[in-house]
């Protein structure tokens, strides 16, 4: 008689060996795999004996065999905020992906509490405890953890006996800041957690950063310290208004205080957006069903969680770690979007904005989906005169979830164009109609040919490097390179960026370049795509000669650049070049990076071997540029060889730059940039005056665009007096894209003053060693690429 299945007494190891075969030590090594190998036909038997029996594996008998009871604990201040809940959501769900369930506790936002309850996850053995503290102090929870492994979250612990996962508090706020100030509003308020907690501390600092960068009041009085919870934000809210705070833009540390404070504005009759800007940190769910909608910073929780919990289980992970993934949530309070009426039900109407993410140590790129791509060309055309208003209300999440770019241009096409002043063809010959310079035109070759384009790499190579450990313009703003050179002793910059432990720690260096570009640490170039290109193109004029097409830097492209070591406009081109689309279309399909300055960066191999012949330089450098970009993008390249034409065959920069803008289109945006700097310098301004005003011109426009990049250029190239330190100081010193700004203006002074005009202390750290991603060129010796360079020339 057989019993049912369910009242048999559980079967065991032994059951399994008996009817495997084999030894219980066999069954454990696999159960357990290990620590001992298995004969794979051994390995067969115990598993088919394991369905067969019925066996389960005892947990609570492997947790005293293991140590280890695969549980972990969760401790937070209040779990109905919105975004604990979403956290512990995410943890659990990540947990269970690891085998592990998840205990949560709620402390009550009481540090007392808080304590006990580690304390008695630790008694049942978790095998870790998350906790987001209620205070500043961890002293109790390290107490109560007894050696557990724990990892604190949401809030800086700085102690080397646990775990911490935190976020970057001041890059979150400076980006929510950056966001209401391109909204036109310069009277600013900030709401934030209380004074002790070094999370609101964080946040109220990089509103003070963010501000300053904008040329903004800072008012203490604008300040309120509060709760993270809805009633903080709202009586905070309150206490501005009655304070007597005159405000148009608000910012609150968190989405709670984000949803009081709309509250308490609508109970006063403010108008938001109207009258105030509203954005907040966290960015859950919720805030898409206030009203009006509230645009937030949201936070990734899936990093966060999986992070955390790899903290736990692995003790050879990172002790500390900084997320700084961000992604903004445009919504209706901050006015990008408008008001619904309440009687529509609302949605979640997330946009992703990639020109205010970055993952730390990962190098820039802007993400290459529908979305991203539909965004950014929405600010392209916005740029060139096109009326996008209409199609920014579509904008969202509903509607980007199901778009394809061709439906969105179809609809782009009907935008009207008004309003716009601008002259900018594509066609070579149609902006050659639009030069100033007599094309027929060549200047005499110096004598000292061998030694310029030898220096015109160095100077290349080592301005690259002296921008790239604060390549990163939303954080690395002019306002703020100053702040760090000051406290670092190096202001104005003559010398490689130092990175002191102290200070290093206080600021976002380039995680993922800084040890090998930062004073005192370098040992030959770093790679870099502002390098690589210069090496690419000539391999490509080696190969084909000054005969090349498009099509053969295409093909040059694909077989000798990793496409993972292209960015913005050349992964477009690149991405429809593998699509199999045409040369014709590489550069203009789904591309909305087309006048960004990946194109200036490739000019200046074909003003090396173009001395004294802009015309033939700029020719050249077209078919390089319309590859990958149109319009302002294909004239930065032209300007960049040009200038290199010029200054292999001329001794003044002022004179080189003069020239250099006959050879820049009269009806472009990138000629009114250029001219705007020199004007301001031919009647006496700064160079801050100078970049002020680039600032206020080109506002809007990406720290990557071609536009006000050449501002940069030219201030570095006016102010810089020929000097070759002073010069590419300036142009680091004048943010944004610091590296590939650096090499053009190192490349451009090296090339008028030979290799006596580049101090020492520039080169001996390089030792004439270039690394690259482009094949065959791994390690390269500057010396032989000039003299490869020089074998070029046929003048």
């Amino acid at each position: 008689m057989h019993e049912p299945q369910d009242l048999r007494r559980r079967a065991t190891r032994a059951d399994v060996a008996r009817a495997a075969g084999t030894s219980t030590a066999v069954v454990s090594y696999v159960i357990n795999d290990g620590p001992r190998p298995v004969a794979p036909d051994t390995r067969r038997k115990v598993l088919e004996a394991i369905e067969q029996t019925g066996y389960r594996r005892n947990p609570i008998a492997g947790a005293l065999a293991s140590g280890k009871t695969r549980t972990l604990g969760l401790v937070v201040p209040d779990i109905e905020n919105p975004f604990f809940a979403a956290l512990a959501k995410q943890l659990e769900t990540t947990a269970l992906l690891n085998d592990h369930t998840l205990l949560l506790a709620n402390s009550g936002e009481s540090s007392d509490h808080e304590a006990m309850l580690v304390a008695k996850l630790v008694e049942r053995r978790v095998d870790g405890v998350m906790v987001a503290p209620v205070g500043p102090s961890i002293e109790k929870i390290i107490e109560s953890a007894a050696g557990a492994p724990v990892v604190i979250l949401d809030r800086r612990a700085t102690d080397a006996r646990i775990g911490e996962v935190t976020m970057d508090n001041r890059l979150m706020s400076m980006l929510a800041t950056q966001h209401l100030v391109e909204h036109g509003r310069s009277r600013h308020a900030i709401i934030t957690g209380k004074r002790e907690l070094p999370t609101a501390v964080d946040r109220v600092a990089g509103w003070h950063l963010a501000l300053h960068a904008a040329a903004l009041d800072v008012r203490e009085s604008a300040v309120s310290w509060a709760s993270f919870t809805k009633d903080g934000g709202y009586r905070a809210a309150g206490s501005l208004l009655d304070g007597g705070v005159d405000f148009d833009a608000l910012f609150t540390g968190n989405e709670e205080q984000g949803i009081g404070a709309l509250r308490a504005l609508q109970e006063r009759g403010i108008d938001v957006p109207a009258d105030v800007s509203v954005i907040a940190v966290d960015g859950t769910d919720a805030s898409a069903f206030t009203y009006p909608a509230l645009t937030s910073i949201r936070q990734p929780f899936e990093q966060i969680a999986s992070t955390a919990i790899e903290r736990i289980l692995d003790p050879n992970s990172p002790q500390t770690v900084t997320i700084e993934s961000y992604e903004l949530v445009r919504r209706e309070s901050c006015g990008c979007y408008p008001l619904r009426t309440p009687d529509r039900a609302p949605h979640i109407a997330s946009t992703h904005a990639p020109t205010r993410t970055r993952t730390k140590g990962e190098a820039m790129s802007e993400d290459a989906t529908t979305r991203d791509s539909i965004l950014n060309e929405l600010d392209q055309l916005e740029q060139t005169g096109y009326d996008v208003a209409a199609l920014r209300t579509v904008s969202d999440e509903t509607h980007l979830a199901s778009a394809t770019w061709d439906s969105f241009m179809d609809e782009a096409q009907k935008l009207p164009q008004s309003n716009f002043p601008y002259d900018e063809p594509s066609d070579l010959k149609q902006i050659e109609e639009q030069l100033d310079a007599d094309l027929s035109v060549t200047l005499d070759i110096p004598g000292n040919l061998t030694d310029r384009l030898v220096a015109a790499w160095r100077g290349r190579v080592c301005g690259n490097m002296l921008g790239k450990p604060v390549e990163y313009g939303v954080y690395w703003t002019r306002s703020r390179i100053k702040e760090y050179l000051e406290a670092a002793g190096a202001y104005p910059l003559r010398d490689y960026v130092p990175a002191p432990d102290g200070l290093r720690e206080q600021y976002e260096l380039r995680e993922d370049n800084w040890e090998q570009t930062t004073l005192g640490r370098i040992d030959g170039s770093a790679r870099d795509d502002d390098v690589d290109y210069t090496l690419l193109g000539l391999h490509i004029l080696e190969e084909y000669g000054t005969e090349f097409t498009s099509a053969d830097v295409a093909t040059e492209w694909m077989t000798r650049l990793p496409f993972h070591q292209t960015y913005t406009a050349e992964r477009a081109a690149y991405r429809n070049l593998v699509e199999e689309r045409g040369v014709e279309e590489a550069g203009a399909y789904r591309n909305p990076y087309r006048e960004w300055i990946g194109a200036l960066i490739r000019g200046d191999v074909f003003g090396y071997i173009n001395p004294g012949d802009p015309a033939g330089a700029l020719r050249l450098s077209y078919k390089d540029a319309y590859l990958s970009h149109r319009a302002n993008g294909i004239y930065g390249e032209q300007w960049a060889a040009a200038l290199l034409s010029l200054a292999l065959s001329m001794d003044d920069v002022h004179e080189v730059f003069a020239r250099s803008l006959d050879y820049v289109p009269r009806g472009s945006r990138i000629h009114e940039a250029l001219t705007r700097v020199h004007r301001i310098r031919n009647n006496g301004g700064t160079w801050e005056e100078a970049l002020d005003d680039a600032d206020h011109a080109w506002s809007g426009y990406h720290w990557v665009h071609t536009v006000n990049n050449a501002a940069i250029i030219a201030a570095a190239l006016l102010w810089g007096e020929g000097d070759f330190s002073a010069s590419i100081g300036l142009t680091v010193q004048g943010g944004k894209d610091t590296d590939s700004n650096g090499a053009t203006v190192g490349s451009i002074l090296g090339a008028l003053s030979g290799t006596a005009g580049i101090p020492s202390r520039w080169t001996d750290p390089i030792n004439d060693h270039v690394r690259s991603a482009v094949f065959g060129f791994e390690n390269s010796s500057i010396p032989d690429l000039a003299r490869r360079t020089e074998d070029l020339i046929t003048r």
